[in-house]
């Protein structure tokens, strides 16, 4: 049994196709896309979790939706365009989860949200729903709402479909990303041996040395927990053991 995370399907909202830049003509075509990229990768043996805005209409089409869905358990933790959870039970959901739900995924705390954390910078195009918004407490955090702003930042992992080639994400894809980061990101004291089977693109603090995978840092001032460091990031042109 595999678990899948993904968020912001839409279905049946017409402007989303030109608003994100979908690949298909029609509301019509979009449905039947993503119902078939959802099958392609979900059996009836496996658990979804939807993390918000899954439709844009009514009980009857939700529920001729999700019956072709594939998966054993799907769970929906609402999003600011779903309806109620009786709603949502009622179209065809098994369960209906809250804002503080957590996972544990490689090894560390996960939080689920339809939101991304307050002050990641989507506030400051949008503020309806700050309130909402989870505050940073550290953990990583599987989200949606932001459709093509992001796909990973910092601890924030976008899940929306808008970002993974419209399929759901296997939770072995989450804990591929947080096995690098914490390689990455846990405190630089010493040696330390990189991911072995990392390679793409990292960033080193010329000053005291620790690496991210996070590359849009570069040029960032670094900062420690406990005061500024004053070294900045830098692109590390190749990936090698110190």
């Amino acid at each position: 049994m595999t678990t899948w995370y993904t968020a912001d399907t839409h279905y049946n909202h017409k402007n989303i196709i030109g608003y994100c830049n979908r690949p298909w003509a029609n509301v019509d075509e979009m449905t039947a896309g993503l119902i078939a990229n959802w099958n392609s990768r979900v059996t009836n043996e496996d658990s979804v979790y939807m993390l918000g805005d899954f439709a844009f209409c009514n009980m009857t089409k939700q529920q001729a939706i999700l019956a072709q869905l594939n998966g054993k358990v799907k769970i929906v933790l609402p999003g600011n365009h779903d309806s109620s959870s009786e709603h949502l039970l009622k179209a065809g959901f098994d369960v209906v989860v809250g804002a503080r739900h957590t996972r544990t995924i490689a090894g560390q705390k996960v939080r689920l949200n339809h939101f991304p954390y307050q002050g990641s910078g989507v506030e400051q195009h949008d503020d309806r729903f700050f309130k909402e918004m989870p505050q940073d407490d550290g953990s990583w955090l599987l989200h949606g709402h932001v459709h093509t702003a992001w796909k990973q930042k910092t601890r924030q992992i976008n899940v929306g479909v808008d970002v993974w080639g419209y399929l759901p994400v296997s939770e072995e894809e989450i804990a591929r990303i947080i096995r690098h980061e914490v390689n990455y990101e846990d405190s630089w004291s010493g040696h330390r041996k990189v991911a072995a089977d990392y390679s793409g693109p990292i960033v080193i603090c010329n000053s005291c040395g620790k690496r991210s995978t996070q590359i849009e840092r570069e040029g960032m001032s670094h900062t420690y927990e406990n005061g500024n460091c004053k070294g900045y990031w830098r692109l590390q042109p190749s990936l090698f053991e110190v």
